[in-house]
């Protein structure tokens, strides 16, 4: 597997994991967002 098949691998196992978190209920990604900032 290419460099390039394995960014866009990376891309769409995430657009996945992005659409589960919005179907799934008390999930904020607002709050995510802040968590992840405090912790940066």
């Amino acid at each position: 597997m290419t460099e390039e098949e394995l960014l866009q691998k990376n891309v769409e196992e995430f657009a996945r994991l992005q659409g589960y978190m919005i179907l799934a209920e008390g999930i904020n990604l607002t709050e995510l967002d802040v968590i992840k900032e405090s912790q940066a």
